[in-house]
């Protein structure tokens, strides 16, 4: 499950911060207006050479007037993911699968399920996710999974063979230290700056 976790963040930051060498297009939509999505693709194909496919790549990046530790926490909790994940069906996930991946809380790989009882699925949305944390950043990459890939993987088979369609966040501090007069120091005793 691990190297499955590490399969999918690789490919969130290849598309993420593309090297120079791979061949990325850079896609201009007309309907984008003055917006600062940066939308990018490039062909790959397996290493047969026969199967070719579009790699598609889309970032942008805003500022949150909250901690980072905060953002953190609101996007990994599971309970939370239908108030921004519109592929959760506008209802709350739970934790299948947690396994903890650092001394930090909230550095772990989880399965998510869908919560059935909320929001009247039939329970096969299941999601992939690898969050982790430190004092430079927070980064949390998710994609879905069928029960079958599960299934192979929690038995031993070969994860490599498991498709997965990662997206996720990269969340830095804002640049401001707890020590500038302008940033004061929340209840909880962290600072109140941004992200």
């Amino acid at each position: 499950m691990s190297k499955l976790a590490q399969r999918m963040s690789d490919y969130f930051w290849s598309g993420v911060c593309p090297s120079s060498a791979c061949k990325w297009d850079m896609l201009h939509i007309n309907n984008m207006g003055t917006s600062d999505v940066r939308i990018m693709s490039r062909k790959i194909s397996d290493p047969s050479g026969e199967n070719h496919s579009i790699v598609l790549s889309a970032a942008t990046s805003v500022w949150m007037p909250v901690s980072r530790q905060r953002v953190f926490d609101f996007l990994r909790d599971a309970r939370l993911r239908g108030e921004w994940d519109v592929l959760s069906g506008g209802g709350s996930m739970q934790e299948m699968v947690h396994i903890a991946t650092g001394q930090a809380i909230g550095n772990s790989v989880s399965i998510l399920g869908a919560n059935t009882a909320a929001n009247g699925n039939d329970g096969n949305r299941l999601y992939l996710q690898d969050s982790w944390t430190d004092s430079s950043g927070s980064m949390i990459v998710y994609s879905p999974i069928d029960m079958q890939s599960l299934s192979l993987v929690m038995s031993g088979g070969d994860s490599s063979s498991v498709a997965l369609s990662p997206s996720g966040f990269s969340i830095l501090p804002d640049g401001h230290s707890s020590n500038n007069n302008i940033v004061g120091t929340s209840s909880d005793g962290s600072s109140s700056s941004g992200s």
